[in-house]
């Protein structure tokens, strides 16, 4: 008995620092603009998964802060945090989207918007387009399209019609149904971007 939970907990331990070491050397790839996208498994989430036809409902995106590489997101309102923290969010892997039209002056001017443009902001928690809160899908489009990264993605009318009754109660100002918006499945489908996993 000692020895069969002895190798267990050994082929764990080499298991999770295999994980470890490719999570790790992924992050030597990564560059300023890169986007993220999360299958979270909140009960919302997997609303808004249903409603936008695909697997994903979190998105972060990656801006330098201080010299170092972070992923920029909105949830509860606009933050960075370590690109391990905003992985752990979900147990299923990451999608990596990198976009096709940014340079390196483009990157630049990207972290430096997010930091005096859209640091801080509010979590716009009624899915409402033309504001100064935002939502994580909302954020990054503004963010990217701040310094000319997008060209085929574009919000259109948002459609809540398959969960109708749960949206209802979500939304306190009425569903924004018809209303402009994105989801992180509109990056996943966006030609501007490639996929790098």
């Amino acid at each position: 008995m000692f020895l069969l939970k002895f190798l267990r907990n050994t082929l764990l331990i080499i298991l999770s620092l295999g994980c470890l070491n490719i999570v790790a050397s992924d992050f030597n790839h990564l560059e300023v603009g890169d986007v993220f996208l999360l299958d979270l498994d909140c009960y919302s989430c997997q609303r808004i998964e249903d409603e936008t036809f695909g697997p994903y409902s979190h998105s972060g995106i990656v801006v330098e802060v201080d010299g170092e590489l972070v992923i920029a997101q909105s949830l509860s309102n606009v933050h960075h945090v370590r690109i391990e923290a905003f992985l752990k969010f979900s147990a299923k892997k990451a999608l990596h989207l990198r976009p096709k039209s940014i340079n390196k002056a483009k990157r630049a001017l990207l972290s430096k918007n997010y930091k005096e443009k859209f640091y801080g902001a509010e979590f716009d928690h009624d899915f409402l387009w033309d504001n100064d809160t935002y939502y994580c899908s909302e954020f990054l489009f503004h963010l990217l399209d701040s310094v000319g990264a997008l060209h085929d993605l574009k919000p259109l009318p948002m459609n809540f019609e398959r969960n109708y009754d749960f949206w209802n109660i979500y939304f306190d100002h009425g569903v924004p149904q018809g209303e402009l918006g994105l989801s992180p499945n509109d990056f996943f489908r966006s030609r501007d971007f490639k996929i790098l996993n």
